[in-house]
């Protein structure tokens, strides 16, 4: 069973794929809104910053997440909500799992 800063770093790594996955959805799908170039470097820069928050999950923050969120939707993306759910389990679940030992 992995601890919670590990299903952090897990929920993490997932958003951040949906964040880079959004770069490519508008070519895939004519229909899907189109993200600009500057949308595109702007969502590759925000799933960089997603999976560092990812290898320092110890110290990762709710509201950092939300940050990240912000910014991906601002630059066109669109998150499914069951990964923005997973990430704030992930975060409660912090909260409620005692360490053992």
């Amino acid at each position: 069973m992995t601890g919670p800063d590990e299903n952090i770093a897990l929920a993490l790594r997932a958003f951040a794929l949906q964040v880079q996955k959004a770069t490519e959805a508008s070519d895939l799908n004519p229909s899907s809104n189109r993200i600009s170039e500057e949308g595109r470097q702007q969502l590759l820069q925000i799933a960089k910053g997603i999976e560092a928050l990812a290898e320092h999950s110890e110290t990762a923050s709710y509201q950092a997440f939300v940050r990240l969120l912000r910014k991906a939707e601002r630059a066109g993306a669109t998150i499914p909500s069951n990964t923005v759910f997973t990430v704030g389990r992930a975060f409660i679940d912090r909260l409620y799992v005692r360490p053992s030992g």
